[in-house]
């Protein structure tokens, strides 16, 4: 695990002000990402602290350290590097229904005029928050009693939302903990424990197959699956536009498979803003290579006598000139 380092000096890494440094048997052992302030002699790493801690820098150190560690073998495992929307969507969605990785434990701790607001419906007024205002354990079985697996008394708060993705439900955390193999049901405070968190996560991405729906580039579609609906949708592609800033793509050390999953945000951006301008686009600029830009490109292949395939390829490139 990473060694405190007190202070300002420059560490082991080269960076300033970090507070804990990095085993260089991991960097040895991992090899797709690499930051462009790195020292050259750098290998190529997947994820290193210090793209974690610029990408969630209000987490705990023990927090990024941890998810900095196991993020190689686990984003190889669930197959999330195979693809720029699997990794970008899922960073992003994490990011936000745990804050930047800083809220690892469902906040039930409500005022009585919040709960009125966030449950009119079980608290159509202020009597009837009675017991349940700034009570998190009553609150927690009230609202998630009787359902989601929860059936014993106390079962509603013990099975409250936890960890990165927030899972929430007795069958949720059995399901998810089968998966990751750890027994979420005796243990539920794993689902939210540095060493676990993310490991739950990527085990609760594979449980709801989430990759195939970020493969079609669907990030609403994906959001209605973690939430439910689309609460906070704007924030989620607050935290999009940043993963997309900060973590490089393609990935160095790795050959793409052809010409469209080797495309840097950027390009992708440059490809939506061409077909803007010729009236063929009518989406958002965001990078994301989903139904709208792929029925552009296919008109725009059509219009260039080129293969309809609604796909980026070589010579579609060549004709957008982008």
């Amino acid at each position: 695990m990473p060694q405190s380092v007190g202070g300002s000096a420059t560490n082991d890494w080269g960076h300033q002000g970090l507070p804990w440094a990095f085993p260089r048997q991991v960097l040895q052992a991992t090899d797709w990402c690499r930051l462009p302030d790195c020292k050259p002699h750098w290998r190529y790493v997947m994820v290193d602290p210090v793209l974690v801690q610029r990408l969630f820098p209000g987490a705990s150190d023990a927090t990024r350290a941890a998810f900095a560690e196991q993020a190689p073998s686990l984003f190889k495992q669930f197959e999330l590097t195979n693809a720029q929307n699997r990794l970008f969507f899922f960073l992003a969605q994490i990011a936000y229904e745990s804050n930047g990785l800083r809220v690892t434990s469902e906040n039930l701790n409500y005022s009585a005029a919040r709960l009125t607001q966030v449950w009119p419906k079980r608290f159509p007024n202020m009597a009837a928050t009675i017991g349940y205002a700034n009570n998190p354990e009553a609150l927690a079985n009230l609202v998630y009693g009787n359902r989601l697996g929860n059936t014993a008394p106390g079962d509603g708060y013990k099975y409250r939302g936890r960890g990165f993705i927030q899972l929430t439900g007795k069958d949720n955390y059995a399901a998810v903990g089968a998966v990751a193999k750890l027994d979420l049901v005796n243990q539920p405070d794993l689902a939210a424990a540095a060493d676990s968190a993310l490991h739950v996560s990527c085990a609760y991405w594979d449980w709801r197959n989430l990759n195939p729906i970020c493969d079609q580039g669907d990030f609403v579609t994906l959001t209605q699956k973690i939430n439910g609906g689309t609460v906070g949708l704007q924030d989620r592609y607050r935290w999009l536009s940043q993963v997309q800033d900060i973590v490089p793509w393609p990935l160095p050390g790795i050959t793409p498979a052809d010409t469209e999953s080797g495309l840097p945000v950027a390009r992708i951006k440059a490809i939506q803003l061409k077909l803007q301008s010729l009236n063929l686009y009518h989406d958002s600029i965001d990078g994301i290579l989903g139904e709208p830009t792929r029925a552009a490109l296919k008109t725009f292949q059509m219009e260039q006598h080129l293969d309809e395939t609604g796909t980026v390829t070589d010579a579609t490139l060549a004709a957008l000139k982008v």
